[in-house]
């Protein structure tokens, strides 16, 4: 049986999330589920759930999750979770948040830890002693980063080690085939609209290569990633407005890439979303360390 959340001891207090600029542990417990749209990260996103009845959308894919799977979440991919209930029930789980940079660093020429965390998975269920090696590890992550002592931070580097060779250890295991509860046909308009993102895109071309009315294939949206076909059409040009940008290209070059024909509309669908200009976002990950 996995521990009940009051004798995990090693993990994390509930409600709290620790972290420094390369890694984020989070362990967090409540009764009301927030259904959070599709949303991407820049680093990589390990999720354990400890309780509760979650559906977790990643890519084109959808899994109902049990006490003790994993889920690795790999760089900008878009991901949610959802409650198969009324969401009301207790929601516990694990998030480690790790940036490619430490990753690579941990890495050796013998191990590459970042080998089963570039590309998505089906849910990964551990075994007891996986569970509790899992919490152990996440726990001494946590009480390193929280304390900040001298040794701390190789103490991080070392348990994050563990963590990422545990979970390279289960990537590498049998699984049995898990439904996959997305739609074929929002795989099918995921994958068009992945393929031709560089377009001018919108509801009436992909009602019209699909044949279904937009009016549905948005509803579908909405039901399984939470956001309508329109705000996954922009989210998904600007996901990749980011990425060049990241590499170097000019703000004009991930406008009209990215298929938007109005400089000053991009702008403002970038920055509404990106939360600051291109200009600036530009700007802010070229000064990152690597």
């Amino acid at each position: 049986m996995f521990l009940p959340a009051k004798g995990r001891e090693n993990v994390s207090d509930i409600e709290s999330e620790i972290y420094n600029e390369d890694i984020i542990c989070l362990h967090k417990c409540n009764g009301g589920f927030q259904h959070t749209p599709y949303h991407r990260h820049n680093g990589y996103e390990i999720y354990l759930l400890l309780s509760g009845n979650i559906c977790f959308y990643l890519g084109d894919r959808g899994y109902e999750l049990m006490t003790g799977d994993v889920v690795i979440v790999p760089p900008n991919t878009g991901h949610r979770m959802r409650s198969t209930d009324d969401g009301t029930s207790e929601y516990e789980r694990i998030v480690i948040n790790i940036k490619q940079p430490l990753v690579e660093r941990l890495s050796s020429a013998r191990t590459d830890l970042s080998s089963c965390l570039s590309k998505p998975h089906e849910p990964m269920h551990l075994s007891e002693e996986d569970f509790e090696k899992f919490c152990h590890y996440s726990g001494k992550i946590h009480e390193a980063l929280k304390n900040s002592r001298y040794g701390d931070d190789i103490a991080v580097n070392a348990y994050t080690q563990l963590l990422l060779l545990l979970i390279d250890e289960n990537c590498h295991l049998t699984r049995e085939d898990r439904v996959n509860l997305m739609p074929s046909v929002v795989r099918d308009v995921m994958a068009y609209i992945e393929e031709h993102y560089a377009e001018n895109l919108n509801a009436a071309v992909i009602e019209k290569n699909f044949y279904v009315s937009a009016s549905h294939i948005s509803l579908l949206f909405r039901q399984h990633t939470g956001l309508t076909l329109s705000q996954y059409i922009r989210e998904t040009k600007i996901n990749k407005a980011k990425e060049l940008l990241e590499k170097g290209g000019s703000v004009t070059e991930a406008c009209y890439d990215c298929g938007f024909e109005n400089y000053s509309s991009f702008i403002r669908c970038f920055t509404s979303m990106v939360g600051e200009s291109p200009g600036r976002y530009a700007k802010a990950v070229r000064k990152a360390p690597k």
